[in-house]
């Protein structure tokens, strides 16, 4: 069977972080989006990747706002909580961080996150896990805005990354330089950050604190295999649930129904 029709992702982001920071009423975006009202019950509900694309496409249509990214980018960065940022924040280093997160990104949705080595310098690359998808409008450049925040905010410093790169207008990329003190190119999305940067202690470093929550963003990235225990499944659900703010049987029970 076809993976890419096969796969289901958390609605965790989009009715945990993303309405919230947009001030907006999962249950009005979901309509919006063609989809039935129960996905909006519960922030824990897996959906398929084209689902979670029409939500967030309603998310925008909905929005009157011309800072869509910065305003995503800089309010997760900011004010979501989840064990998949406690990956990045709790490490020891810029790079290190970065590489957990990009581990469990698809913890979040049919995104991934590439950390790569280029002669020292931190590469991080924005993808979609499914080819035959285009990026949704604001969604690269958001996640490129959440990115370089919380590498601001875990260094301490106000990082210049020494390349900027994603799809988008003239307009858009000279907006978004005032956020990432260069302007950004046209192509696909990635961020670059010079040696010095990405060698970086993090000032929110916490190994015993990753060492606690390592087990559960794995046993969350395994979820959707039905190999795994019920056991595990339900602890899974029971943390990203308390992580979401709704630790309900009634979350857990749409979880696992999927």
């Amino acid at each position: 069977m076809d993976h890419e029709n096969t796969a289901l992702y958390s609605t965790a982001i989009l009715f945990g972080a993303v309405c919230k920071v947009m001030e907006m009423d999962p249950l009005d975006v979901v309509r919006d989006a063609g989809l039935p009202e129960r996905v909006a019950t519960g922030h824990g509900v897996r959906i398929a990747a084209s689902d979670f694309f029409k939500i967030w496409n309603a998310i925008i249509a909905r929005s009157t706002r011309t800072d869509i990214e910065t305003h995503i980018g800089r309010g997760l960065a900011n004010g979501a909580t989840h064990p998949i940022i406690f990956a990045l924040s709790c490490a020891p280093d810029l790079t290190t961080g970065f590489e957990r997160f990009g581990k469990f990104k698809t913890i979040f949705g049919p995104i991934t996150l590439t950390v790569k080595n280029d002669k020292g310098r931190l590469r991080i690359a924005i993808r979609l896990l499914h080819q035959n998808f285009d990026f949704p409008a604001c969604l690269a450049p958001g996640i490129l805005v959440f990115v370089h925040e919380k590498a601001c905010s875990c260094t301490a410093r106000r990082l210049v990354p020494e390349k900027v790169i994603f799809p988008g207008s003239d307009d858009k990329r000279h907006e978004l330089a005032g956020v990432f003190g260069v302007t950004p190119e046209t192509g696909d999305p990635e961020i670059i950050y010079a040696v010095e940067d990405a060698r970086l202690s993090l000032v929110s470093e916490n190994a015993a604190l990753w060492t606690s929550v390592e087990q559960d963003l794995n046993l969350q990235l395994a979820q959707a295999n039905t190999a795994t225990s019920v056991q595990e499944r339900v602890r899974a659900c029971l943390i990203e649930a308390i992580g979401d703010g709704d630790p309900s049987i009634a979350y857990v029970c749409e979880r696992l129904s999927r």
